[in-house]
């Protein structure tokens, strides 16, 4: 089964069927197809992510305009800080 095959969308967008392509992509018992699955939904990921952090820059300094450089972090807090 090509990965193509095992990653068909639902006739509905792909970012509101990414269930249905993992489902497929586990049923066709094919590590490789799931793993470009979980591939391509981890840089979907990171590109959110991205443009999440991108969008909070601008707001930040649309609010401080005088402001050069913005540093926005993850941290867990309920857990230990780095």
């Amino acid at each position: 089964m090509r990965v193509d095959e095992a990653v068909e969308l639902c006739d509905d967008n792909a970012t509101t069927c990414r269930g249905c392509q993992f489902q497929e992509a586990v049923e066709c018992k094919d590590d490789a197809v799931l793993l470009k699955t979980m591939s391509l939904y981890g840089e979907e990921v990171v590109e959110a992510l991205g443009s999440e952090v991108d969008r909070l820059e601008k707001e930040i300094q649309k609010i401080v305009p005088g402001i050069w450089h913005v540093d926005i972090e993850a941290h867990n807090p309920e857990g230990p800080s780095p």
